[in-house]
């Protein structure tokens, strides 16, 4: 083992809890998101429509509530006080998935919003501080600490899949909660590993006031966040005034800004534009590209037909595998001064995922007359799409922040995350593309009507690549003007 290998698993004793707890709360999350549309189809038999829907809105409310709680966690509550908090409301939101009835499951889904707020910024908060400034391991120990995301993804596949189909949903959703328990109780027993970690809220003394309000808080965050989920047609619309007041505000900072500063603010907002596009395809995975493989894909495997979630496990299992090989590329590009640069592999990662749709368009065309699909197409289909995914992943947000004027730093994170949760409520509307009208059961006449819609995603991505490749130049020049700046 190499000299470089030794120091990047030599990570801080906080990196391992961390990675621990995070890795169990990507376990259950992941075992809902691969299961929601399928669950909420075959158990409470909504339309496609009606599931995709429920899954965007959700996803939608999972991306931005993580900014209000990491704001509670870093001046009110603690990191480490909102970690726990988090899991805790997850076990029991998972526990709650496991009850039948639609108003367990959507209660469940409130528990999960807001637990979800609380937990999702939390371990990389406390990993960040765990190293002091300049610390050479800081890149190897992020880099570790989203493949441990994968891990747990990975393992949710497999059992969801299996849970659910020989044991039953109850019983997979019942093992997302033991595994956010398991978290929970590793953490609290080696939490002292982070004892004078944090910020200064959570290192001291809280008075049962404090506690008090936190809780009522929480307890009435999660009922809004179960209204909301009942009526998801309503949120998307609540998230499209929001987008309207947004846009508003934009519009008066461009009227009062400089030259300059409005043309940062222009490539800012396209940034963020093709980064909702980019949203709206990666959720595919979980909606329409879901239901295509339930349908339309040959599952059967040996003699073994292979539950639908099974087939998920492709991306985290891409990602592992290519995220050392893509890591060892830049490490010997960059020493040859031939790195790719940060927009150039933000407009491969839209090109890539926008080709993994044409895939499954041409695997559709292929097999129209038989009406059943190779998983070999999967294979390569999601090889694409977790390519596409590790090039972009965290680029946009690092883009925003390198050319968005300094006073826009705040707003401008806060928009991007916004960005991310419209891109996810209207994956949903997108998914529509390939809903199938309850009346048309046969798997050729299905084929035809997915096969037009990843045609048309395929397209969608196409021309938001030709777009980004269109503005590299002026990105380029902005984020070299802010280093030159900075020096």
């Amino acid at each position: 083992m190499n000299k470089e290998l030794k120091n990047s698993l030599k990570q801080p004793k906080s990196f391992f809890l961390l990675c621990f707890a995070e890795l169990w709360e990507r376990f259950g999350f992941y075992i809902l998101a691969y299961l929601m549309v399928l669950y909420t189809q075959q158990v409470f038999n909504f339309t496609d429509t009606q599931a995709f829907l429920q899954f965007g809105v959700f996803s939608g409310l999972v991306v931005i509530t993580p900014s209000i709680g990491g704001y509670i966690g870093d001046h009110f509550f603690g990191v480490k006080r909102s970690l726990i908090l988090g899991l805790v409301l997850l076990a029991i939101g998972y526990g709650l998935l496991a009850l039948p009835g639609i108003q367990f499951f959507y209660l469940a889904l409130g528990f999960l919003i807001v637990g979800n707020g609380f937990f999702k910024i939390s371990p990389a908060n406390l990993l960040a501080r765990s190293y002091k400034r300049d610390d050479p391991r800081i890149d190897s120990g992020f880099t570790l600490f989203y493949m441990s995301i994968n891990v747990g993804s990975f393992l949710a596949t497999v059992s969801a899949g299996i849970l659910s189909q020989i044991f039953g949903w109850h019983v997979a959703f019942g093992a997302a909660s033991i595994g956010l328990l398991i978290g929970l109780m590793g953490f609290l027993k080696y939490q002292y590993v982070i004892k004078n970690i944090g910020v200064p809220a959570g290192l001291e003394k809280l008075s049962l006031l404090r506690y008090l309000k936190i809780f009522l808080g929480s307890a009435l965050a999660i009922y809004i966040s179960m209204l909301l989920m009942q009526h998801a047609n309503l949120t998307t619309y609540i998230f499209m005034t929001a987008a309207g007041f947004v846009a508003c505000y934009y519009i008066f900072e461009l009227i009062k800004s400089s030259a300059e500063d409005r043309q940062r603010i222009l490539i800012c907002l396209s940034l963020m534009l093709m980064g909702m596009v980019f949203f709206t395809l990666y959720y595919q995975a979980y909606m329409s590209i879901n239901l295509f493989i339930n349908r339309d894909v040959d599952r059967n495997l040996w003699g073994i037909l292979m539950p639908t979630p099974i087939f998920q496990s492709l991306n985290p299992f891409w990602i592992l595998l290519l995220s050392p090989l893509l890591a060892r590329f830049y490490n010997k590009a960059g020493s040859k001064g031939k790195d790719l640069n940060i927009t150039t592999k933000f407009c491969l990662g839209i090109l890539i995922i926008a080709l993994g749709f044409f895939c499954l368009a041409l695997s559709a065309f292929l097999n129209k007359n038989s009406g059943m699909v190779s998983f070999g197409w999967i294979v390569l289909s999601y090889f694409l799409y977790s390519m596409g995914e590790l090039l972009i992943s965290a680029l946009g947000m690092a883009m925003v922040t390198k050319i968005a004027p300094v006073r826009m730093f705040g707003v401008m994170m806060g928009s991007w995350y916004f960005s991310s949760a419209m891109g996810a409520a209207l994956a949903s509307h997108l998914a529509d593309l390939a809903k199938i009208p309850e009346a048309i059961k046969d798997p050729v006449e299905m084929l035809k009507i997915y096969g037009h819609a990843f045609y048309i995603l395929g397209w969608i991505g196409l021309v938001c690549a030709l777009i980004s490749f269109a503005l590299s130049p002026l990105i380029k020049k902005w984020i070299n003007q802010n280093n030159t700046n900075k020096n």
